[in-house]
């Protein structure tokens, strides 16, 4: 079986949340002995730090310009390789799948519709992204995959789907050994403090209710004599000043 799958959330080293998940599965997915050729398709490149066995490919494009960059995606390019490799499965990791999958199977991941139900917590761009592919990508999945039963609901909710459609497979951990954190100089010197410390790893955005965060953790110090800290650790995201300035006067 010739399986294509959107490894664009894999095109920088400094992964967010998606990537992370992804690159996860694929480590785990390429220990597996398969004889399934495996397509890893970007437009922004595929980093990965384990070695992909050699019925694993990288298929690597370049966009003929940065205007409406997600249509020549899924209209143009997407298509085309599914075309060109004759892919019998696709899977749309991000949000998203072709406008043309001719007789390929498609398969949707959805990790949360956050931005639906809670409209401007995301920037505009996202929200126009979704707005306008992610409807017809639902409709054109032949299955679709989401990491909880709670987003599996507002899937049927928002874009009425069947039940039996959704297939809920949720996020699995992996082990650090703290020799890890203890050793990397990097870590060390971000983390000065003596104290213990409650620790919140993600980008720094509205979307992740920060800010009420500080609030709730205010209200744990008032009422705890305690020495814990809470540290926010993260890139910035979109529209975080608040944020910042919560911090600073916290």
């Amino acid at each position: 079986m010739k399986i294509g799958i959107d490894a664009s959330p894999l095109g920088n080293k400094q992964r967010t949340g998606i990537g992370r998940c992804l690159h996860r599965i694929l480590q785990v997915w390429s220990s597996l002995d398969t004889d399934d050729e495996i397509y890893l398709i970007s437009h922004t490149g595929v980093s990965v730090d384990f070695k992909l066995p050699k019925n694993w490919h990288i298929i690597e494009y370049k966009l003929y310009t940065s205007h409406f960059a997600w249509h020549q995606v899924l209209y143009f390019y997407l298509p085309r390789i599914i075309k060109k490799y004759k892919l019998d499965i696709f899977w749309g990791t991000n949000y998203t799948l072709p406008f043309f999958l001719g007789k390929t199977k498609g398969l949707l991941t959805i990790y949360d519709l956050a931005i639906y139900k809670f409209p401007g917590i995301g920037a505009k761009s996202t929200q126009k992204k979704m707005d306008r592919f992610m409807p017809p990508s639902v409709k054109r999945a032949n299955g679709i995959i989401t990491i909880s039963k709670a987003t599996l609901e507002d899937i049927v909710e928002f874009f009425k789907v069947p039940e039996t459609k959704i297939f809920v497979n949720y996020i699995g951990g992996f082990s650090v050994e703290k020799k890890y954190f203890r050793g990397n100089n990097n870590v060390n010197k971000k983390l000065i403090f003596s104290e213990p410390f409650c620790l919140f790893i993600g980008t720094i955005e509205p979307r992740k209710n920060l800010i009420t965060l500080i609030e709730a953790f205010e209200l744990y110090k008032e009422k705890n004599c305690s020495e814990v800290k809470l540290i926010l650790a993260g890139k910035k995201g979109w529209n975080c000043s608040d944020i910042y300035m919560k911090v600073s006067e916290s």
